[in-house]
């Protein structure tokens, strides 16, 4: 007599070998398409910020680099510097920051040669990411990378136009973008100082910054001490008691100066934006920075000299086109107009 089956009526019975196929099609399309996301989601490139990518590729050519050379991502806390040789006592050459993409030249042993902007030299193998790795941590660690649109563009210590100018970047100029805040970028200029730019008059992508040499890195050093030197010497900042906090002198000018109290203050520039006559005045004389005003000529003459409280600039009121009680300043390009803005601070006039 047939043995009883305990399997359930409503289950086929399914010969063994075709089970164990079955199941390794399963497995075997699930491994397919597995394979096929992660290849999808590394597929990316690391790759260079658009507007440095040229002169990156270039510079490597120069140092040995070839098409199969490989392209790395700096994972270190701030930045490593690049060596002349393999050994931590040689030359320093330079600085690579936290996601700085390099060339991978060849390698020895515990270093590595990589090429990276200007920046030629050995740094420690172990402080690259390469493949996988660097693609997957390519835009979460690198920082993007801003190229300057303007003819100038003030870096300052603030995230407002009326903080402390810290240096002044010229047309095609980059640097490290460390953080975005509203109009405002944080850009970072040497190991330790930091500042502020405009957003409007600055390219910022994403991609991978180049590193800077040691020759780059003293020269701002020394941008940013000679604008400092500036500041100090241009303008004095003032309290609210009116003093002025390095001497304790009053922010009242010395001479023959009269307040004329509180006026408003913008500023203009000869761009199309700002004004149509470029820099022609309304009284015929060419306007020029940190001199030349736009009054309004029933309040105050034209030719009259204007001081603003706590600076030490003298400006002529040559140019109209405002009203009531507003001065409009001269500027000699649109992005420190911007940066201006609009703001208000006590105006006195110099009298016969």
């Amino acid at each position: 007599m047939k043995k009883k089956s305990n399997r359930p009526s409503f289950i086929p019975t399914v010969p063994a070998a075709s089970l164990w196929l079955g199941l390794l099609i399963v497995f075997s399309v699930t491994a397919i398409l597995f394979s096929g996301r992660a290849e999808a989601a590394t597929k990316k490139k690391i790759k260079f910020a658009s507007h440095v990518s040229s002169t990156a590729k270039a510079s490597a050519r120069a140092a040995g680099a070839t098409s199969k050379s490989k392209i790395a991502i700096v994972n270190v806390v701030s930045y490593t510097n690049v060596y002349s040789k393999r050994s931590t006592s040689s030359k320093i050459k330079g600085r690579l920051y936290k996601g700085t993409g390099v060339y991978v030249i060849k390698t020895k042993g515990a270093f590595s040669y990589v090429s990276s902007g200007s920046v030629k030299g050995w740094v420690k193998k172990k402080l690259l990411l390469t493949g996988t790795k660097g693609k997957k941590l390519m835009g979460k660690m690198s920082p993007k990378v801003a190229k300057v649109t303007a003819t100038d563009l003030n870096v300052r210590s603030d995230n407002s136009a009326s903080s402390d100018i810290v240096v002044n970047l010229k047309k095609g100029e980059k640097v490290i973008v460390t953080g975005v805040s509203g109009d405002w970028a944080k850009v970072r200029l040497t190991d330790d100082e930091t500042g502020y730019i405009y957003r409007k008059y600055a390219n910022i992508k994403s991609g991978l910054a180049t590193g800077v040499s040691l020759a780059q890195e003293n020269a701002m050093e020394q941008r940013v001490d000679d604008q400092e030197e500036e500041n100090e010497s241009s303008s004095s900042r003032v309290t609210d008691s009116g003093a002025d906090e390095k001497s304790g002198s009053s922010s009242v000018p010395s001479g023959n100066w009269k307040s004329l109290g509180t006026f408003q203050m913008t500023a203009y520039c000869p761009c199309s934006k700002c004004s149509s006559y470029g820099y022609q005045t309304a009284t015929g004389v060419r306007a020029t920075a940190k001199h030349t005003i736009a009054v309004d000529r029933n309040v105050i003459p034209l030719g009259s000299k204007i001081r603003i409280a706590g600076s030490d600039i003298i400006y002529v009121a040559e140019d109209t086109g405002v009203k009531g009680r507003t001065i409009d300043i001269f500027f000699e390009n649109h992005s420190e107009t911007i940066e201006f803005g609009r703001r208000s601070g006590e105006i006195f006039i110099l009298e016969d």
